[in-house]
């Protein structure tokens, strides 16, 4: 796909003390509805797959699920990802997701990525909800809230360095991260 098979919307802006506020866009594909994009994606087209092979010889691998309510931040992040060569899979709900997340083997994800701020079922509810079907789950946190303090009070063995990302963050700090945490023994 080109940039011409999406629609862009402007969707607000962001401000962080700053005296220029940014603008937020919405990217939607003009031939795929939100709720089919939340879905797993069906075998690749040989276009995607000559953008994603290279990608495969970056030395990444691995299995990420990503759960956050915001579907252009699922978007996002799943991007940044799939151009690192993991294989990724997201929802946008936390229900689903756990559901997803007890049907398959305890060590298939090699990291989950967890928005604290959902509906139903939030970050910190599915944190313990999984953490009970596999113990050695690595889950990073990301929240637009200073939340740092909070999640060291009540999750034990959370390092704000390492498990938790403020949002928003930058394609290379979020890699970054999700390359440290990976690579940590369980």
């Amino acid at each position: 796909m080109c940039i011409a098979d999406y629609r862009c919307k402007l969707a607000g802006e962001y401000s962080s003390n700053l005296k220029q506020a940014y603008p937020v866009y919405c990217v939607t594909s003009k031939y795929t509805q939100l709720g089919e994009l939340m879905k797993y994606d069906s075998e690749p087209t040989n276009e995607s797959k000559e953008k994603v092979n290279p990608a495969r010889n970056s030395g990444n691998s691995g299995n990420i699920l990503v759960v956050d309510d915001d579907a252009d931040i699922l978007l996002t992040y799943k991007s940044f990802l799939e151009d690192e060569g993991y294989k990724v899979d997201i929802f946008s709900n936390p229900e689903d997701a756990l559901r997803h997340f007890s049907q398959n083997d305890a060590s298939y994800y090699d990291l989950v990525l967890l928005d604290i701020r959902m509906p139903r079922l939030n970050g910190l509810q599915l944190f313990y909800r999984m953490k009970s079907i596999a113990a050695d789950t690595k889950i990073i946190f990301l929240s637009a809230l200073d939340a740092a303090d909070e999640l060291l009070s009540v999750l034990p063995g959370i390092k704000p360095d390492r498990h938790i990302l403020r949002k928003p963050v930058g394609k290379e700090p979020f890699l970054k991260r999700i390359k440290v945490v990976i690579s940590e023994s369980s």
